[in-house]
């Protein structure tokens, strides 16, 4: 069964998460992984982890591309579907449908 795993990220301690994870609560994911780090960072804990539950399927959603951080993004860039009414940035990780 396929999933949409949420993935929030904000880049300092004082920063709130909140809002990113209302909204993907809202569009449905199943979970949301949560990380308080830059984006130029090439180690972002709760990133790992979410990439590594992602299975045949899923979906991974984002509230901003931005929010995977500068490498990732370029990295998710070739698969990258962009939901400008929603504005979410949705990266799938498998062949289109």
């Amino acid at each position: 069964m396929a999933h949409l795993l949420g993935y929030a990220r904000v880049s300092t301690l004082e920063q709130n998460p909140d809002l990113q994870v209302d909204e993907l609560t809202a569009a449905g994911c199943w979970k949301v992984w949560t990380d308080h780090a830059s984006g130029t960072l090439d180690r972002r804990p709760q990133l790992d982890e979410v990439l590594e539950q992602l299975r045949s399927g899923d979906t991974l959603v984002v509230w901003r591309l931005d929010r995977l951080g500068r490498r990732a993004a370029d990295q998710f860039s070739s698969r990258l579907v962009w939901d400008s009414q929603a504005k979410r940035g949705i990266v799938q990780l498998g062949p289109p449908p």
